[in-house]
């Protein structure tokens, strides 16, 4: 509230009271169906989700706590120089990279739902991987798992990001993707949880938490609907009754 009073005051401060009153006075007008917008998109989201909004805080939330305590660990316990670090770390772009060009070829061969599992099964294989490195404490199984870390996830982001363009209708498009990206706030609980663990029992532990969490995140979505779709849903209009 804060926030949008000082925005207010600066607003008319730079453009004058007198001209932007008719916009403020509009604004006010529809402050009342705030509540009701939301729970449109919330409803709509539900719907069209089917866990993912769980999955993006999961993933966050676990790449987040792996990536807090990655640097520490690879010093001491890998033997990793800093650029031993940063080719390590590098190995995640070369898989985003790597997944993004490669989707429309996967998006052709497999059934749309298998893409949309693909991703987050493939997060908790990386995140085994890494936590192998504690048994195996080698750089190479540390750069596979960025790699898969980085490939895995950006399909599932190309299909889920796909699927609520094509089920949502274009006046609910804008609520739909924002809520969604209200999930992307686990990424400063990633970090945090990554902090406080690793000071309590290591960066080991970590490791192996990171794990559960892509399991279980992978669990959420494999129990959902959305694995089951043979091809991308056709792209829905507004229609005469559609929510505003």
């Amino acid at each position: 509230i804060a926030f949008m009073l000082l925005t207010f005051t600066l607003e008319l401060q730079l453009e004058g009271l007198g001209r932007n009153r008719a916009m403020w006075l509009a604004m006010a007008s529809s402050a009342g169906n705030f509540v009701a917008t939301i729970v449109r998109g919330l409803a709509h989201t539900d719907v069209v989700s089917d866990g993912a909004s769980q999955v993006v805080a999961g993933v966050f939330t676990a790449s987040f706590l792996l990536l807090a305590v990655f640097v520490p660990y690879a010093v001491r316990q890998l033997g990793l120089s800093a650029t031993g670090v940063g080719v390590t770390l590098g190995m995640y772009g070369v898989g985003m990279v790597a997944g993004a060009l490669a989707a429309t070829r996967v998006m052709q061969r497999l059934a749309f739902g298998t893409v949309i599992g693909l991703g987050p099964v493939t997060g908790f294989v990386a995140a085994v991987v890494m936590a192998l490195t504690t048994i195996v404490p080698t750089p190479w199984l540390a750069g596979l798992s960025f790699f898969l870390l980085g490939a895995g996830p950006i399909l599932w982001v190309i299909s889920t990001t796909t699927l609520r363009q094509s089920v949502t209708p274009p006046s609910l498009l804008g609520r739909v993707s924002a809520i969604n990206i209200m999930s992307y706030g686990a990424r400063p609980l990633g970090s945090a949880l990554g902090a406080v663990v690793g000071g309590l029992y290591g960066a080991e532990v970590c490791l192996y938490l990171a794990a559960i969490i892509f399991g279980a995140q992978a669990l959420v979505i494999l129990l959902s609907p959305a694995v089951s779709l043979a091809r991308q849903p056709d792209m829905v209009g507004d229609g005469p009754n559609a929510l505003r």
